[in-house]
């Protein structure tokens, strides 16, 4: 199976894309790709690629997994599609050590074991730096931008520099990415 995950970086997107997708989930049905909604899988898929950074997956966690968010059996589907803005972390941590998402790799590492036998690819929005950190800023309990940057330089925050270390630890992973800007 095509696992497709959706991390739209934090103030892009607001799940217009899930919202598009979920309106026309029967139809995507029809052609084997299914789109559970968000309240079937965000907390389980949070939880379970936490939980596998203290422990190797269950032989049968990702069989269970598509148990839980699946209407009808998984071999029905050819591609899964799930979204998840909090994918790589909650905003308040979304900048450390000088780096945006500084634990995205290890968490796509984590998927990456979860659906080990699966096509696992990445679709990501993205958005400007300039109006990103603020917007981002904003949904934090940050009471100073300072505080949120977390000592990083906002002149040296790079997204070019994200897809560099999910290269050079995910060399197999197909990464979509936009800009949020030009989505509509």
């Amino acid at each position: 199976m095509q696992v497709i995950l959706h991390a739209s970086a934090h103030a892009t997107d607001e799940d217009k894309l899930l919202r598009c997708l979920l309106r026309n989930a029967d139809a995507l049905r029809d052609r084997g790709v299914a789109v559970p909604g968000p309240s079937r899988y965000r907390q389980i898929l949070s939880g379970a690629l936490g939980a596998l950074t203290k422990a190797d997956p269950a032989p049968d966690a990702r069989d269970i997994m598509l148990d839980t968010i699946l209407d009808e059996d998984a071999e029905n589907f050819d591609r899964l599609i799930l979204s998840q803005d909090h994918l790589f972390c909650v905003p308040k941590i979304a900048i450390s050590a000088g780096l945006l998402y500084p634990k995205a790799h290890e968490r796509l590492i984590n998927a990456q074991r979860l659906f080990k036998d699966d096509t696992l690819e990445l679709f990501i929005g993205l958005r400007n730096p300039a109006t990103w950190l603020p917007a981002v800023f904003e949904t934090t309990p940050h009471q100073d931008f300072q505080s949120f940057l977390n000592g990083a330089d906002p002149a040296y925050l790079r997204w070019s520099e994200l897809f560099e270390r999910l290269q050079e630890h995910l060399p197999d992973l197909k990464i979509t990415a936009w800009c949020n800007e030009t989505l509509p």
